[in-house]
């Protein structure tokens, strides 16, 4: 839906959307580099490590303390990271399975049920995903790694995300209920 208007372009409720599902995609972006970073260099380590034993017969012991731990919290930041975005871009399975095969109204009325029951399944995960957060938060629970990492961090990065999916979702069933509501009447 565009709107036109050089106020709604620049202040309007679209942009507001549009730069919500770049931000999170951005965000899925940057937590998977920092994750791939990681990894890298715990190699590199490890390399570095393996020569260093061959010539000399002593190792370094050259890591990345709790590694593991760092990057699964940042796999599963950007992993709802990503939703919202993907959502947006009509890049989940749904889209490309069962609605693209369909046309007329089924087409619009799947639309509709898919966005409704992402909107009913996001909104259960995300209030349960805040009193998980809430709980780690309250009992100080961390990861067991040697750089204990609070769990209600990586939790607040799927509340993030799981609201963006949301919003997302919320936005994709307001256009195709509209678009729905156009088509019938025309």
């Amino acid at each position: 839906m565009e709107y036109s208007g050089s106020k709604s372009k620049k202040y309007g409720m679209r942009n507001i959307l549009d730069r919500i599902y770049k931000t999170s995609g951005v965000l899925a972006a940057v937590c998977l580099v920092a994750s791939c970073l990681i990894v890298f260099m715990q190699v590199v380590g490890r390399i570095i490590d393996k020569f260093y034993s061959f010539f000399t017969g002593k190792v370094l012991g050259l890591m990345i303390p709790s590694a593991a731990d760092f990057i699964g919290c940042l796999l599963i930041s950007g992993s709802f990271f990503a939703l919202a975005y993907t959502l947006h871009n009509r890049q989940h399975i749904r889209v490309k399975i069962l609605i693209e095969q369909v046309r007329g109204n089924w087409n619009r009325l799947l639309e509709c049920l898919s966005y409704g029951i992402a909107v009913t399944v996001g909104g259960y995960f995300t209030y349960y995903t805040y009193k998980l957060m809430i709980d780690s938060y309250e009992f100080s629970e961390v990861t067991p790694g040697i750089i204990p990492i609070p769990l209600w961090i990586p939790q607040l990065a799927m509340l993030i995300g799981v609201i963006f999916f949301i919003i997302a979702a919320l936005d994709g069933l307001v256009k195709a209920v509209f678009h729905q509501i156009r088509s019938t009447f025309n």
